[in-house]
């Protein structure tokens, strides 16, 4: 848990139990007296919500760690970015007080599974990400050659630095720095997304059914190759290995006070954003071109002329 939490939130600890994991965890009035140990999975059954404490980082991993458990998660933001966690501190009283007697909306968020088969054996549970699942190389300054099929159907072979697999939750992070295309959190699909592909850019991102079975051969590449869970955790790659990835039977359950609000704020920010770098660049071009004109021919005033 973070530093500082008990001066920011004083009031917490007279109806709440401190959890693991940067999250606090309200009981249910049965075991409301229980003080809860380092075990995960010693009090998940009898849990009614988490509380994440952070940013949104901090609320994808403990989503992660207890969607298994049916436990929903209601992010409160202290962080830098909020765009899941849906209660800022200056709200902090007003919104808690709704959620302690109920008043408040889940929305179920799709969960990426990814496997791993290697050497033709049969595939291993590698992890879950909320966000993406991202197949990329390490620190070595070399492309990745890659397999891409859908359903076992072979798509194509091509040469990138990695792909992205994400959620249409996920389509604002790592896939919208991309190049991707932003996805309504209600849509049924997953995302893919190249990353300085040399061909596949030609092709664009790929929008597929949630039901699709992803699968990414690794033809070739860097030692230091690794497939990567919402950017928190990772699994080493070898040449040989095939990556699948799915849509996970668990959904991850977020607590909301208002549907598709952040959604819409998102949609304002990158609107906002595009509009402010359209505004430069027609400045830049506009100084540019002013520069290079040359200015009109005058007639010369000067004494030895008239």
């Amino acid at each position: 848990m973070k530093s500082g939490v008990t001066s920011v939130f004083p009031f917490f600890f007279s109806s709440f139990e401190i959890g693991i994991d940067g999250a606090i965890f309200l009981a249910s009035p049965r075991v409301s007296r229980t003080k809860f140990t380092s075990s995960a999975t010693s009090f998940a059954g009898s849990v009614d919500m988490a509380f994440s404490i952070g940013g949104d980082g901090t609320l994808l991993g403990v989503c992660r760690r207890y969607a298994g458990k049916n436990v929903p998660v209601c992010g409160i933001n202290i962080g830098t970015l909020g765009f899941l966690a849906d209660i800022e501190v200056d709200e902090l009283e007003k919104k808690l007080a709704k959620a302690l007697v109920g008043d408040y909306l889940l929305e179920e968020r799709l969960l990426i599974a990814g496997y791993i088969s290697r050497n033709g054996r049969e595939p291993f549970f590698a992890g879950t990400a909320i966000n993406d699942a991202v197949v990329c190389k390490g620190s070595v300054l070399r492309m990745l050659s890659l397999g891409l099929s859908i359903n076992k159907t072979h798509i194509m072979d091509f040469k990138a630095d990695g792909i992205i697999v994400s959620s249409p939750t996920g389509s604002t992070a790592y896939s919208l720095s991309a190049g991707g295309p932003i996805l309504n959190p209600n849509i049924k699909a997953l995302l893919l997304t190249p990353i300085c592909a040399q061909t596949f850019n030609l092709l664009g991102p790929l929008v597929v059914n949630e039901q699709d079975e992803i699968h990414i051969q690794i033809v070739n590449g860097p030692r230091d190759t690794l497939m990567t869970f919402d950017g928190q955790e990772s699994v080493q790659l070898f040449a040989g290995d095939e990556v699948i990835v799915r849509k996970s039977p668990i959904p991850a359950k977020i607590v909301i006070q208002q549907k598709d609000v952040r959604y819409v704020l998102i949609l304002l920010g990158v609107l906002q954003v595009i509009q402010k770098a359209d505004r430069i660049i027609k400045l830049f071009y506009y100084v540019k071109r002013k520069r290079t004109e040359r200015p009109p021919d005058r007639p010369c005033v000067c004494r030895r002329h008239r």
